[in-house]
């Protein structure tokens, strides 16, 4: 009820007005609260303006441990509001200096937490699993069972973007345990098992965490969530092959979107764009991968932009598109797989642009290909689970054939 919070805090704030006797830090305390809820309740520049009042009050006062906080909650807003990460990340970093020399280690979570979720935001994989095994180390030396399930969630999130799905799955599985236990079970751990489960293959796992995740959603209600969820599904349907089903699905993402805010525009336009591709129409494809390909350049998320200009690529099959292929290929040699949902698929696609124009080149790319998928598989543990890897999803088991022939 962050609404209500904030016309509380906003009323405390008037009488102390009026009595002109409220110590600073108490001043502060009532700004930070209102901030807290204001951005909360979606109204990021009037919770700036009560935080950076705030600050002045707690710095008169030399109130560190109010600084700290102010900080922190300041730097949600930048991010999540004014998308200035590299502001956002300079005022949390200052919070968790100050937490660290205050000897507060909840703190310390907090802010290890916040700058992890700027680092997946950015597909900064590799510092963002960093900060989050701080988070979860500086949990259980509180004892803070409920962030500690976070940690764990998060956790597994940056593993499944790092091509280890099987850690993810484990991460996921800990979540569900221990919200469990402490009684704040919700649909994120379902939500990420079965996107950890859909990268192995296991589909019918997946679909059934799926739907436990938006029954867990819809009950507290969550609304926000479900963009998140039926754009899994689309990718779910995607991955069986059911490229109607993935629309369908990708509609519904669209629309809470719109109603209820989620998941980034640019990411539904990607999967849009490549459904629309394989459905046969190239006009809806295009408009869809073109806009996302704008955004994913302002966003920085270069991994989503390799997968829409793979499927730009796919549409424009002329000469230049093998061009285009070389490029794509040589930026996966610099950056990696991490955060692609689908690296074999644009090795597939490339495969077949460079095929016509240079047989060579063309097998070059299988044979990576065939490594990569070789090494993914290689990072699960059992038997099956490599080899339902390697044959379940479509573009996967063409790769296996193609580079036995």
């Amino acid at each position: 009820r962050y609404q209500e919070g904030l016309a509380a805090a906003e009323s405390g704030i008037t009488l102390a007005a009026s009595a002109a006797s409220l110590p600073p830090a108490s001043g502060a305390e009532l700004r930070l609260r209102a901030g807290d809820n204001g951005w909360r309740a979606g109204q990021y520049p009037l919770a700036q303006h009560h935080l950076q009042t705030g600050l002045e009050l707690a710095l008169a006062a030399n109130e560190q441990r109010l600084v700290a906080r102010i900080r922190y909650c300041w730097g949600i807003t930048v991010a999540y509001h004014d998308r200035d990460y590299a502001r956002a990340e300079g005022l949390v970093r200052e919070a968790l200096a100050l937490w660290a020399a205050l000897a507060d280690p909840q703190g310390e979570a907090l802010a290890n937490n916040l700058l992890g979720l700027f680092c997946y935001d950015q597909a900064r994989w590799e510092e963002g699993l960093a900060f989050q095994q701080q988070h979860l180390a500086q949990c259980r030396l509180v004892g803070d069972r409920i962030n500690e399930s976070n940690a764990l969630n998060n956790l597994g999130n940056l593993y499944t973007k790092l091509g280890w799905p099987e850690k993810a799955a484990a991460h996921f599985q800990a979540t569900i345990d221990l919200r469990q236990t402490t009684g704040t079970l919700d649909g994120t751990g379902f939500l990420g098992l079965g996107n950890a489960q859909r990268v192995m293959g296991q589909f019918a796992a997946a679909a059934r965490n799926y739907d436990r995740a938006q029954d867990l959603f819809l009950s507290r209600n969550w609304l926000y969530t479900l963009s998140f969820l039926h754009l899994s599904q689309a990718c779910l349907d995607f991955a069986r092959g059911d490229y109607q089903a993935a629309l369908e699905a990708v509609k519904l993402a669209e629309g809470n979107r719109q109603q209820h805010g989620g998941v980034a525009a640019a990411q539904i336009l990607t999967w849009r764009g490549w459904i629309l591709l394989l459905l046969g129409e190239p006009a809806g494809a295009h408009q869809a991968l073109t806009a996302a390909e704008t955004q994913h350049r302002q966003s920085g998320d270069q991994s989503l932009l390799l997968f829409t200009q793979t499927g730009l690529a796919r549409l424009a099959q002329d000469s230049a598109a093998a061009g285009t292929a070389r490029l794509i290929l040589a930026q996966l040699a610099a950056q990696g797989t991490d955060g692609l949902d689908y690296p074999g698929l644009v090795y597939w696609t490339c495969y077949n642009l460079l095929q016509p124009h240079n047989p060579d080149e063309a097998s070059a790319c299988l044979a990576t290909a065939h490594a990569w998928l070789s090494a993914a598989a290689g990072r699960l543990s059992k038997p099956d689970l490599q080899a339902t890897f390697l044959t379940q999803l479509p573009c996967h088991a063409l790769i296996q054939e193609q580079f036995a022939r």
